[in-house]
């Protein structure tokens, strides 16, 4: 699906590249429960990303697919307003860029920390 959905987008010269992922529960700020497979929205222009729940992109697929059959059989209103296009996601949308571990314990005493707290993307990676 991810494939059909780069070939599309490069077809129709949108600049954007969809990745599959496995995100943990701790990227998504949860204790506890099991990987997910979410796919990376990534614009091409300006590296921007962005990750959509397989339910979300899946939704997304039969969108673009009727976007691209219309471009295919020439119809001249194929290319939407970014407002309703599949391949595109504002800017304003929320992003969670990473977490970060920090004990609670001290700020419930009023402790100054003078720690530096690393952000952990999803792919683990420091920030």
């Amino acid at each position: 699906m991810v494939y059909e959905a780069n070939a599309m987008s490069e077809e129709l010269d949108k600049k954007v590249k969809f990745e599959i992922c496995l995100v943990s529960p701790k990227t998504r700020g949860l204790k506890e429960g099991m990987s997910e497979v979410m796919v990376q929205l990534r614009n091409l222009e300006n590296g921007n990303s962005w990750l959509l729940s397989r339910n979300n992109f899946i939704n997304r697929k039969y969108l673009m697919q009727e976007m691209f059959q219309n471009y295919t059989e020439g119809d001249p209103d194929w290319n939407v307003p970014k407002e309703k296009d599949p391949f595109w996601e504002p800017v304003s949308t929320p992003v969670l860029i990473g977490t970060s571990l920090v004990y609670l314990q001290p700020l419930a005493y009023l402790i100054d920390m003078d720690e530096s707290l690393a952000v952990i993307d999803w792919k683990g990676k420091e920030i």
